[in-house]
């Protein structure tokens, strides 16, 4: 009986690698995954409900979540850290570096059109009011701000 059902298995071991592959996405862990499926398929008794590939890919699942679970619980050993990690540089980002004598050169700097937008939005304006304010599109209020913020950016990188 046994090697009835182990020939029975084997033709199925291609779908539970390309299966496994997908869900470790690598070779190696595929076919321990796989190899551990059929060992645990070869003890268990396949009732014939259902199709076998069907069980066996099951199987293949529930044992990917159970390692999942393993590794997620599992401590990390102390003698695998050789080293304690580097803090971070805490250099300012550039945003915070900006002086406002710097934000109100290249704010004079910018067309008339797009300070103005800029300036609106600024102060808290939605796009609806900043349109209606000047009598120009909804659109064109978004185009406006998005060139202002690209200019300033380059001329603020500049300064």
């Amino acid at each position: 009986m046994a090697s009835a059902m182990t020939l029975a298995i084997a033709d199925d071991v291609p779908a539970l690698v390309e299966l496994a592959q997908r869900l470790c996405g690598n070779r190696a862990d595929a076919e321990d995954l796989v190899q551990d499926t059929i060992e645990r398929a070869l003890r268990a008794r396949y009732n014939e409900r259902g199709t076998k590939k069907g069980w066996l890919a099951t199987i293949l699942r529930n044992r990917f979540r159970d390692r999942c679970r393993e590794v997620r619980l599992e401590p990390m050993p102390l003698a695998s850290i050789d080293h304690a990690p580097t803090p971070e540089s805490e250099e300012l980002p550039t945003w915070k570096r900006v002086r406002d004598e710097d934000l109100a050169a290249a704010l004079a700097e910018l067309d008339a059109g797009f300070r103005e937008v800029y300036e609106l939005h600024a102060r808290g304006l939605s796009y609806a009011a900043i349109a209606a304010e000047l009598g120009i599109s909804i659109n064109t209020v978004g185009t406006r701000l998005l060139r202002a913020r690209a200019k300033l950016k380059q001329l603020l990188r500049a300064a």
